[in-house]
This record gives structure tokens, C-alpha cells and sequence, in this order.
């Protein structure tokens, strides 16, 4: 019997799989609570975002600059994902509330009816501050239609 013939039996005997089923189960459970306590670690999260963000980011479907690993930002998505120019307005406005740049409505970061960072330009990807104003979700849409 060669070597895989003889691996196939012994996985074949119930007492032989359990074994090594509920060693696999501890072992992947060992394995997530290690890394669960290190993503823990306040320190070890910002060094973990720091390096990552230093090259990590991306231009979405929509052209706009994507910044990944941003945990710990209060704007991020729950998988760290941070669009610049929020990141960018954010850091020259601060948390809020703020007035929409265009009608003068007092809104919040965060939430559908929240804070819109919009670009003068309308550049996507210039994502300078100067370029930048606090905008309610209906002056950004509605600065995007050509009027006739």
C-alpha cells in the first residue's frame, strides 16, 4: 500500500477524523484569537494603518481616490476604506456640525443627509483642500446637473 493509500485509510476511520477535524477546529480557533488579540492592540492598529496607508490606495468606478487601512478614522467604512477628499475636508473642517457651502444648511459628517465633501472643480481626483468645500447631498447632486 503506497503512502496516499495508507492516508485514505486512516482518514476512512471515524475515531482518526474526529481527531484531526476537532485538532484543524482548535488550531483555527488558536489561529483567530491570535489575531483578533493583535487587531486588539490600539498600537499595533495604528502601526498596521500607517504602513498600509502610506501606499495602499486606489481610484474606484467612480474616479474618485480610495485610501485603504484607515481603521482608525471616524469616517472610514467598517473595512477601513476612506475616500481622500473626505479624509482631506474633514482634517481642514474637524468633526462638525458645518454649514453646506452653497444654501447655509447645518449638517453633520456621516449618515445619508450628512456632510458631502465637494469638489470646486469638480475634479475627482484634486483633492486639495482649497478645492474642497462642505456640501448637503442635494447642492453636490444638483451642482453635477448641466442646466439647460
Amino acid at each position: 500500500m503506497g503512502r496516499s493509500e495508507s492516508i485514505k485509510a486512516k482518514w476512512a476511520e471515524p475515531e482518526f477524523r474526529a481527531k484531526m477535524i476537532a485538532a484543524r477546529q482548535r488550531n483555527a480557533a488558536q489561529m483567530a484569537e491570535i489575531a483578533r488579540r493583535r487587531w486588539d492592540d490600539p498600537a499595533m492598529r495604528a502601526r498596521m494603518s500607517q504602513r498600509r496607508a502610506e501606499f495602499d490606495r486606489y481610484i474606484s468606478k467612480q474616479g474618485y481616490v480610495v485610501l485603504r487601512y484607515q481603521h482608525d478614522h471616524p469616517l472610514a467604512s467598517r473595512h477601513g476604506e476612506l475616500l481622500e477628499h473626505r479624509a482631506v475636508l474633514y482634517a481642514k473642517i474637524g468633526p462638525g456640525p458645518h454649514p453646506c457651502h452653497w444654501c447655509g444648511k447645518q449638517r453633520e459628517w456621516g449618515g445619508p443627509g450628512g456632510i458631502h465633501a465637494d469638489h470646486l472643480d469638480t475634479d475627482r481626483q484634486n483633492n486639495d483642500p482649497e478645492n474642497l468645500v462642505p456640501s448637503c447631498k442635494k447642492c453636490n447632486g444638483d451642482r453635477g446637473k448641466k442646466v439647460i
